[in-house]
């Protein structure tokens, strides 16, 4: 259980070493009557998904479109295939 705990722990360093920290942040819907679809970097599917936004008090891996998320936290992949 404790090498398992390590393996996630060195997981997540590893994984913010290679996305903006934004896009670790869990989707928030905020508390407002909006329903608008927005779309979250998922750093288990490595995608940006579509969840509903509120219109208000979310946090910053919040996007407008799939492409600006998959822009914003996937913008290194490239630059580490090359190396």
């Amino acid at each position: 259980e404790k090498c398992l705990d390590q393996i996630q722990v060195n997981s997540l360093e590893n994984l913010s070493l290679l996305v903006p920290s934004l896009c670790l942040l869990p989707p928030v819907r905020g508390n407002c009557s909006s329903q608008i679809l927005h779309y979250f970097y998922n750093t288990t599917s490595r995608t940006c998904e579509t969840f509903i936004y509120s219109g208000c008090n979310g946090n910053r891996n919040n996007f407008n479109s799939e492409e600006y998320c998959l822009k914003t936290c996937r913008r290194n992949k490239n630059r580490n295939n090359n190396n």
